[in-house]
């Protein structure tokens, strides 16, 4: 997490539960003055930060900052892709369609060669 301010005229104070409540700076656990202060929160649980100049955190200018435990990752079940049915069923149908052909071609062989008088 990274704080920007312009150090001139504020910093960022990390302070307790009952501190961020009351907007008391004065016992603070760290305190952010440089105007880009990048944050690490390692461990899950509630932060509080707020402006340490006079009259800001009355303000609203403060946050809490809420870091949740770390969960393992779930195992990725992969679910084999279903078959499809569609070319099975064409190539069905051009081979039905292939043998009707050539039955209706060869129901009457003697038909083929007649030749009109």
């Amino acid at each position: 997490m990274v704080f920007r301010f312009d150090p001139k005229v504020d910093n960022v104070v990390q302070v307790s539960k009952q501190d961020y409540e009351a907007c008391n700076a004065s016992s603070p656990l760290n305190i952010y003055i440089t105007g880009h202060d990048d944050i690490i929160l390692r461990s899950a649980g509630d932060s509080y930060f707020l402006s340490g100049f006079p009259g800001e955190c009355e303000g609203g200018l403060k946050v809490r900052i809420s870091v949740e435990p770390s969960s393992p990752t779930p195992p990725t079940i992969l679910t084999p892709t279903p078959p499809t049915t569609i070319p099975v069923f064409i190539t069905s149908f051009s081979l039905h369609l292939q043998s009707a052909l050539l039955s209706a071609t060869n129901e009457h062989p003697e038909d083929r060669h007649a030749v009109n008088p």
